[in-house]
């Protein structure tokens, strides 16, 4: 969670809607959803299972968000989760998104 002049500002994974989605509040209480900022990929791209886990920071004038995406990929580390009973290796990677800083 951030400030943003007057306004809090939180980027977050929900289960049901799935990506990093945004949202406000006035107060740090009641929050306001906003969009989603980052989806999941398309079929074969590295975040093609996954975009979760936002974690963001104010550096330099400008936001940077990190996030996490994966992959089902038949090459992996065996310390990876599987990603189902084929013998399947989630393979994780970490994004980074910046805008300046509204």
């Amino acid at each position: 969670m951030i400030r943003s002049g007057s306004t809090y500002e939180m980027y977050y994974y929900a289960l049901k809607k799935p990506g990093v989605l945004h949202a406000t509040s006035p107060d740090g209480l009641v929050w306001r959803r906003q969009s989603v900022v980052i989806s999941k990929g398309t079929p074969g791209s590295w975040n093609e299972q996954e975009a979760s886990s936002p974690s963001v920071l104010v550096a330099q004038a400008r936001e940077w968000l990190s996030f996490t995406g994966g992959r089902c990929s038949l090459e992996g580390n065996r310390a990876m989760p599987y990603c189902d009973m084929n013998n399947l290796f989630l393979d994780i990677r970490i994004g980074v998104a910046t805008r300046p800083e509204p």
